[in-house]
């Protein structure tokens, strides 16, 4: 039925069926072929074949084009796909729907029970005749029609594919990776820009994206949406859409507070679901006793407490995905900043004994905030300690006792 069986259905389609082709027209949604050899009425079906069958003219366009092209034929007849077999004077199309006949010739349909089978001749007129009746054969085969422009790509099942219900056409969409149209002011204008009367009846619907277990569909009448039950037969349109909307929970991050953890978003939209990727320079971050940083699928996740002057820089939120043949991305930019480190300004040694005092300045945010010097021996690691302070000044001077006389010690302040 759909498009993803098209090329199974073409190659079946010429194998059987190549015997007095004369034309071929081929539109948005179908492709006529015309035969300009006589058949009867099972024969022009057989003709038709599994992948098409004997055309319907009730969608303009298709009326159009056979009209036109039928005046240049060197027959005076072929066959249209109605039928009033199952009840007299009750014409309907080949795939069920009702069939409305106006422009019969004079005196026709006259045949009642012995003629129940369409002809139309090439001024238009119709005429009714019996199964066995010698005409030409006219032939319609379904196409899905694709409309692409920007980011969206629309494959739409419109006539003459029969209509679905809500659960078959997300089910189709699905198998070509897109999901059931969800209408926004793109994809409106997308649509009335390219759909028509020429391609549905103005009675026709389009199935659009659900919410819960309500369903939704689209009059292209009025293009308006409206519920309806989900077990309607409508038509339908697969959408698939490169990444766009993308959003993040903050687009600059200053550190203001060393305690708990930070998670940033990165919301991106669109169908098939884009691939998301938080980047730092060409690196990915990644969670390490050096590194705090954790990618957690779209959130990027900082440990407030560990952060240090290191951790500044520019953070990318790198989305994309595939459209059909084309690869879709978009990115967005986050600046965290981290205010500096504690900074050590002097520190002087006592001759007398193995103290040190040590002149430093806080945290550009640390003022009140408890700070740690770890005062570790170079020869052997093991051997440290920890003194705490509580700056309140712009300049402090700690003195650090007990120390180890002739030992040398690498001093670095944190913030606790």
């Amino acid at each position: 039925m759909l498009g993803c069986n098209c090329w199974l259905v073409l190659l079946t389609f010429l194998a059987t069926s190549s015997a007095g082709l004369w034309k071929t027209v081929t539109r948005p949604f179908y492709k006529l072929t015309f035969y300009n050899t006589k058949y009867s009425w099972s024969g022009a079906k057989s003709l038709c074949g599994s992948g098409s069958s004997l055309v319907q003219l009730d969608v303009n366009s298709i009326k159009n084009d056979v009209l036109s092209t039928i005046r240049g034929s060197g027959l005076t007849s072929y066959w249209i796909g109605a039928t009033d077999e199952a009840s007299e004077g009750h014409w309907r199309w080949i795939d069920g729907s009702s069939a409305s006949i106006t422009s019969w010739n004079s005196a026709e349909p006259n045949g009642r029970r012995n003629e129940n089978y369409l002809v139309i001749d090439r001024n238009g007129k119709f005429y009714d005749f019996g199964s066995n009746y010698q005409s030409g054969v006219k032939c319609m085969e379904a196409m899905p029609f694709t409309i692409s422009s920007g980011i969206y790509r629309l494959t739409a099942i419109g006539s003459p594919h029969p209509k679905v219900t809500y659960e078959t056409a997300r089910t189709e969409c699905y198998k070509l990776q897109s999901r059931i149209l969800k209408l926004t002011s793109a994809t409106r204008s997308l649509i009335k820009g390219h759909l028509n009367s020429d391609h549905f009846r103005p009675a026709d619907k389009l199935w659009l994206e659900n919410t819960g277990s309500t369903c939704y569909s689209f009059s292209l009448s009025d293009y308006t949406s409206r519920t309806t039950y989900c077990t309607d037969k409508h038509y339908y349109i697969c959408e698939q859409a490169g990444p766009h909307d993308m959003q993040l929970s903050k687009t600059n991050f200053i550190v203001t507070s060393y305690t708990g953890k930070k998670e940033i978003t990165c919301m991106v939209s669109g169908y098939p679901s884009p691939t998301v990727k938080w980047m730092k320079g060409n690196i990915v971050p990644t969670s390490t006793k050096l590194n705090n940083q954790i990618k957690n699928g779209q959130k990027l996740v900082l440990d407030l407490k560990q952060l240090t002057i290191a951790d500044e820089g520019q953070y990318k939120c790198f989305a994309s995905n595939t459209v059909g043949q084309i690869l879709h991305s978009v990115s967005g930019i986050l600046n965290i900043r981290v205010p500096s480190q504690p900074s050590i300004i002097n520190i002087t040694s006592s001759p007398c004994n193995s103290n040190l005092l040590i002149t430093w300045k806080p945290h550009v945010l640390g003022v009140g905030i408890k700070h740690r010097f770890r005062i570790v021996d170079t020869l052997n690691s093991s051997n440290y300690r920890d003194s705490f302070t509580t700056p309140n000044n712009v300049s402090i001077r700690s003195n650090v006792t007990d120390l180890q006389s002739s030992t040398s010690y690498n001093i670095k302040p944190y913030i606790k």
